[in-house]
C-alpha cells in the first residue's frame, strides 16, 4: 500500500513538473509572438515617421531652393535697374560735361593769354570737370576752375558780385565797415581797423580778427574782392559772422549800413609837422588826401608823415594821382611787365610837387599800392621809410569784363619799383626798422617826429 501510494505521488510529481514546463514553454513562446507583433508595428512606424521627416527635408529643400531662385530673380532685376539708371546718370552727367567743356575752353582761352604764370589749361579744365554734378551751374563751373589756379588774387564775379566791388571802391556801399586785408595762414578776412562808429565797431570786432565764414559760407578760399561780395548787403540786412580771435573761433550777427569810407585822416603834430594816415588808396582818398594836404598847409605845415600801416592797398590810379601832389610832373611812379615781357610805365601827370620833408611810416600790412607808393618816395630820397618790412605784395591784377556784366580777375603782371626792384614776396626794409611797441607806445611814429624836428 505504501508502495503504491509512493508511485502514485510520484506520478503527481511528474505532471506537475510537466505542466511547469508547458507553462514556461507557452510564456516564452507568448512573449515571442507579442514582440514580434509590436516590433514589427514600430519598425512601421518609424519608416513612417522618417518617410514624412525625408518628404518635410525634401519640401524645405525645394522652398529653399524656390526662395533662392526668388531672390536670384529679384536681385538680378535689381542690379538690371541699378545699372540701368546708373548709366542714365552717366549719360545725363557726360551731357552735362559736354555742355560746360565749351565754356570752360573759352575761359581757358583767355588765362593762357592773360594770366602771369604759364599753366597747363587742358588739366585744369579737365580737373574741373571730373568735379562737375548735375547740379553744377555754369557759373560755379567757371568759379572753380579759376580758384584751381591757386592763386589767391584771381578770381570769378557774377555781375552782382562785381558790381559790389566797383560800389566799394568808389567809397559808398552798404557793407559792416572795416579795413580789410586777405590773411594768408588763414585765408580769412583779416580785420586791419573797424571804421570808427560803423557797424563793425558797433557790433564788437576788433583790429586783428580774422573772418572765416560768413552766413555759414567758407570764405577761406575765396579771393579778398569775392568774399567781401557776400559780406556786403542791403541796408539793415543782418549778417553772421563767424571769426578767430586769439585762437578761439566766435559768432557775432552785424547790421549791415551805408558806409561812407573815411580813407584819410590828419592832425597837426608838435613843431608844426603834418600827419596824414591813408588806411586805403580808393577813388575817394585822392580827394581826402589834397583835402588834408591843404588844410594842413594853411596851419603852415613844415614837414610830413605819411601813415601807411595796415594800408591793404587799392586802386593803382589813386596812388598814381596821389604821388602827382607830392613828386614833380613827369617822373616815374612805377612799371608792369607781363609774362611776355611787355612793359607798361606809369608817370606822374598834373603835378605840383610837395618841397617838404617827408617820413612814411609802415608795418607788415602795409601792401600792394601802399608799397607802390612807399618805393616810389624812398628810390627818388623823397621820404625816409620808418617802421616794419612791408607784406611783399608786387603784382597787379587786371578786370576782364563780360557783356553779361560778370568779370574774370586775373594777376597779369609785375610790378616794379622807379630803380627796377620787384618787391613781390620780400617786401620793402624800411630805413629805419623799429617795430611799434607795447602798451600804446609809437616808437615808430616818435622816430618819424624825431627825424623832422
Amino acid at each position: 500500500m505504501q508502495d503504491v501510494t509512493k508511485r502514485v505521488q510520484e506520478k503527481r510529481q511528474r505532471e506537475n513538473r510537466g505542466r511547469q514546463k508547458k507553462q514556461w514553454y507557452y510564456g516564452i513562446l507568448t512573449m515571442l509572438l507579442l514582440a514580434c507583433f509590436f516590433g514589427g508595428r514600430t519598425t512601421q512606424a518609424a519608416a513612417s515617421q522618417a518617410d514624412q521627416r525625408e518628404s518635410a527635408q525634401t519640401a524645405d529643400a525645394s522652398a529653399t531652393q524656390k526662395k533662392r531662385l526668388y531672390r536670384s530673380s529679384s536681385n538680378k532685376k535689381s542690379l538690371a535697374l541699378a545699372r540701368r539708371m546708373l548709366s542714365e546718370k552717366q549719360k545725363a552727367l557726360a551731357k552735362k560735361r559736354a555742355e560746360l567743356e565749351p565754356t570752360l575752353a573759352y575761359i581757358g582761352e583767355i588765362i593762357q593769354h592773360y594770366y602771369l604764370e604759364e599753366v597747363d589749361i587742358n588739366r585744369l579744365i579737365q580737373r574741373t570737370l571730373s568735379g562737375v554734378t548735375l547740379a553744377t551751374t555754369t557759373e560755379e563751373a567757371v568759379k572753380r576752375m579759376v580758384a584751381g589756379l591757386g592763386d589767391p588774387y584771381s578770381a570769378y564775379f557774377t555781375a552782382a558780385e562785381f558790381q559790389n566791388v566797383m560800389d566799394s571802391s568808389k567809397g559808398n556801399y552798404c557793407g559792416i565797415g572795416a579795413s580789410i586785408q586777405k590773411e594768408e595762414t588763414t585765408g580769412g578776412i583779416e580785420i586791419i581797423e573797424p571804421f570808427s562808429g560803423g557797424p563793425a565797431q558797433k557790433a564788437g570786432l576788433k583790429a586783428g580778427d580774422i573772418i572765416l565764414s560768413v552766413d555759414g559760407l567758407d570764405v577761406t578760399k575765396m579771393d579778398l574782392d569775392q568774399a567781401v561780395s557776400y559780406v556786403k548787403g542791403e541796408q539793415g540786412t543782418p549778417v553772421i559772422l563767424e571769426y578767430l580771435r586769439n585762437g578761439s573761433r566766435n559768432k557775432l550777427t552785424v547790421y549791415r549800413d551805408v558806409v561812407k569810407m573815411e580813407t584819410v585822416s590828419y592832425r597837426m603834430e608838435e613843431n608844426q609837422i603834418g600827419y596824414i594816415q591813408i588806411s586805403q588808396f580808393e577813388e575817394v582818398t585822392v580827394e581826402q588826401f589834397n583835402q588834408a594836404v591843404a588844410e594842413l598847409e594853411k596851419k603852415n605845415m613844415k614837414g610830413l608823415i605819411v601813415d601807411l600801416r595796415n594800408n591793404p592797398g587799392g586802386l593803382l590810379t589813386s596812388v598814381s594821382e596821389i604821388l602827382g601832389r607830392i613828386l614833380p610832373e613827369g617822373k616815374l611812379i612805377t612799371y608792369t611787365e607781363d609774362k611776355y615781357g611787355n612793359r607798361e610805365d606809369l608817370y606822374t601827370t598834373n603835378a605840383s610837387e610837395l618841397k617838404l620833408p617827408m617820413v612814411v611810416l609802415v608795418n607788415g600790412n602795409s601792401a600792394s599800392a601802399s608799397e607802390l607808393f612807399t618805393g616810389a618816395l624812398k628810390d627818388y630820397g623823397v621820404a625816409k621809410i620808418v617802421g616794419e618790412n612791408t607784406f611783399g605784395k608786387g603784382i597787379v591784377q587786371g578786370f576782364l569784363q563780360f557783356t553779361d556784366g560778370s568779370s574774370l580777375k586775373l594777376t597779369m603782371s609785375k610790378y616794379y619799383t622807379p630803380n627796377g626792384i620787384c618787391i613781390h614776396k620780400t617786401g620793402i626794409r624800411p630805413d629805419y626798422v623799429i617795430e611799434k611797441g607795447k602798451d600804446g607806445e609809437d616808437k615808430q611814429l616818435e622816430q618819424a617826429l624825431k627825424l623832422l624836428r
